[in-house]
C-alpha cells in the first residue's frame, strides 16, 4: 500500500480553535484513511487528539505573521518534511513555492457573497 505524506495547515487550530476551519481540520484528522501520513504545521503549542505528527514554528497571530506563515513557513516546512501535498482550510496558498496544494474550504461566505439574487 502506498502512503502519501500530507502537511496540514494548523493555523486555525491555534488562532481560532472553535472556528469552522479548525473544526473541519479536526474532523479530517480524525477520519484519515490509512494511506495518509498526516503532518500538522502549527504556529504555536497544541496537543492534538490524533496520531498526526506536529511541527511547531512559532509565528505571531497578526496579518504579517499569517502572510509569512502562508508564503514562507509552510513551503519551507513541506520541503523539509518531504511532504507530497499541502492541505489548507482557507484559500491562502503559497503563490511562488511550487507546492501541490489542496484547499478544502469550510465556510459559505465567499460563495454566498458572489451569488446575485433575482430582482
Amino acid at each position: 500500500m502506498t502512503t502519501i505524506r500530507v502537511l496540514y495547515d494548523g493555523w486555525p487550530l491555534i488562532t481560532q480553535p472553535n472556528s469552522p476551519a479548525a473544526l473541519h481540520l479536526r474532523a479530517i484528522l480524525a477520519q484519515l484513511p490509512e494511506q495518509v501520513e498526516p503532518l500538522v504545521a502549527l504556529p504555536g503549542e497544541l496537543s492534538l487528539e490524533t496520531d498526526a505528527a506536529t511541527f511547531i514554528q512559532p509565528t505571531p497571530n497578526s496579518p504579517s505573521g499569517r502572510l509569512r506563515w502562508e508564503q514562507m513557513v509552510l513551503p519551507r516546512m513541506i520541503r523539509r518534511l518531504q511532504a507530497e501535498l499541502l492541505h489548507l482550510t482557507s484559500p491562502g496558498a503559497p503563490l511562488l513555492a511550487g507546492v501541490k496544494t489542496v484547499v478544502s474550504t469550510c465556510g459559505y461566505a465567499g460563495f454566498w457573497s458572489t451569488v446575485q439574487r433575482p430582482q
